[in-house]
């Protein structure tokens, strides 16, 4: 067996699958990227950390940085 494991296609997101807020979703970042990143990226290029911190700051305030995600199907644990 190689590297890979057979995908399921109903667990495929595809573009046709979007939606409304997934469209919503992306809106907001395009809008967030163009108006607030794109402008200071020389500055983000220059490791400007504090103007960094600033933009995930305000990503959590629209809403960018939290995802629900789906129960994982398998646990991985230490056994130390």
């Amino acid at each position: 067996m190689g590297c890979f494991k057979g995908t399921d296609p109903d667990t495929v997101f595809t573009p046709g699958a979007r939606d409304e807020e997934h469209r919503r979703i992306g809106k907001t970042t395009r809008e967030f990227m163009r108006d607030e990143v794109l402008p200071g990226l020389e500055r983000l290029e220059n490791k400007d950390w504090g103007l960094a911190r600033r933009l995930l700051v305000r990503c959590g305030e629209l809403g960018l940085l939290a995802r629900t995600w789906p129960k994982p199907t398998v646990v991985f644990s230490s056994t130390r």
